[in-house]
């Protein structure tokens, strides 16, 4: 994925994209580029624990479901059963709330990229 693009931050930030590339050890024109990059990156990451979460939880769960035996408190099954739809619950949970930051760091990553190197000069100024 190439991405040819022209900032214009104004003074302060170029400022701050320089110094940031020498903190990296690299040239301001490649910093954004890697910022793109790293968002594609980061974002199917992300994606793929969850949907694993999801999978592998899901999995034990119909697993120990027939097994389980709630009735004797030494059924290692049960407990797989409850702590496995607690899993199920919250990837799905992180799903909903994570997903649409992923799924538009995929289809857009300039836009996200921008906003995670705002965010970065941002903290490199308060320093």
């Amino acid at each position: 994925m190439d991405a040819n693009v022209t900032l214009d931050l104004g003074k302060n930030m170029t400022g701050l994209v320089e110094k940031l590339a020498a903190t990296i050890g690299t040239t301001a024109q490649q910093i954004f580029p890697w910022y793109v990059k790293q968002q594609v990156i980061s974002s199917i990451t992300e994606g793929c624990i969850i949907v694993s979460l999801m999978v592998l939880s899901l999995a034990l769960l119909m697993h120990s479901l027939p097994r389980a035996d709630f009735d004797d408190a030494h059924n290692g099954n049960s407990a797989a059963c409850v702590f496995s739809g607690i899993f199920l619950v919250a990837s799905v949970v992180a799903a909903m709330v994570a997903g649409p930051s992923i799924i538009a760091a995929i289809i857009n990553p300039e836009y996200a990229a921008m906003r995670q190197l705002i965010n970065d000069l941002s903290m490199l100024a308060g320093k």
